[in-house]
């Protein structure tokens, strides 16, 4: 009887929790996946125009179950880190809310993506070498009350490690993921090592 207290004694000041397992969302160059939503960059594979920064494609994609409406337009801050683990990242204005007109969104139905072109101006890198980067995509609330499946949250996508060269003017970056693509910017080179 008194096993049978201490056991039940011991059992109910302990709490179960379930056994932690590793997603495969964290492995390098993965999406996290968040509500419905992924987010993956890609260096831009087209030639650039001197003091653009480092662009890339980023890709929004429904992998859920129901349309999802989000900004066609969308607050995406980028971060980078170094090879010595110094962080860095875009400062931006990253709205808790807004109201967001028909004219402004788009629709996504499970299985579609948005691509928008985004920047990293080349003087908020200070360095070069290998650079990991990252972006995160926020959507505020909307106060547009018209839509129902607007998609409210943050999603981190895959990381991708560009090689910062400096160059002559600048700095350039190469896309090593398709044999070592060249793109010249103001003082900043990338290599793509995917």
């Amino acid at each position: 009887m008194i096993m049978t207290f201490m056991l039940g004694l011991f059992v109910g000041c302990t709490q179960w929790s379930p056994p932690q397992t590793h997603s495969t969302a964290k492995h390098y160059n993965m999406p996290q996946w968040s509500e419905g939503l992924t987010l993956r960059i890609f260096p831009e594979d087209q030639n650039t125009v001197d003091n653009e920064g480092i662009l890339f494609l980023v890709e929004v994609k429904n992998t859920g179950e129901r349309p999802l409406i989000i900004s066609q337009n969308p607050v995406i801050q980028f971060f980078w880190t170094f090879r010595n683990g110094r962080r860095d990242n875009q400062i931006l204005d990253i709205p808790t809310s807004n109201y967001v007109e028909q004219n402004q969104v788009v629709l996504l139905q499970p299985g579609e993506m948005h691509t928008v072109r985004k920047n990293i101006d080349p003087e908020s890198i200070h360095k070069t070498g290998m650079v990991d980067f990252q972006a995160v995509l926020y959507s505020g609330h909307n106060e547009n009350q018209e839509m129902v499946a607007w998609w409210e949250g943050k999603v981190v996508s895959n990381k991708i490690k560009l090689r910062l060269l400096q160059v002559r003017h600048g700095i350039s970056y190469i896309n090593t993921s398709s044999v070592a693509k060249t793109k010249s910017l103001t003082g900043l080179a990338a290599l793509d090592t995917r």
